[in-house]
């Protein structure tokens, strides 16, 4: 029988992207601390919803996506600082989310 991890490549998926963007990611200046820049891009996130969930309002898409690139760029570098890899968080998560959720 195949196990999870066997079955889950990073073809799979196209995970191999992820080392691809966190190379591109520890290449590029920092000039705040990763985790306080995390949180500021998710508040940043949550107000675009907030403000986005009001009567009459819509969630403003290119807002979120431009936050939420921010968001992944912080975590990517968090990541990277911590000596984990973005691709290793995305397949252990896929695994994770398929054990909790399998019939």
């Amino acid at each position: 029988m195949v196990d999870d991890h066997e079955r889950l490549s990073e073809k799979d998926f196209g995970l191999a992207l992820f080392d691809e963007y966190q190379d591109l990611v520890e290449e590029m200046p920092l000039y705040d601390d990763t985790l306080y820049g995390l949180m500021t891009e998710v508040g940043e996130l949550v107000d675009i919803v907030k403000k986005g969930s009001r009567p009459g309002k819509s969630i403003d898409k290119a807002r979120l996506k431009d936050e939420g690139g921010d968001v992944l760029w912080y975590l990517t570098r968090f990541l990277s600082q911590n000596g984990i890899e973005l691709r290793e968080v995305a397949t252990d998560n896929i695994l994770k989310l398929n054990a909790r959720h399998a019939g």
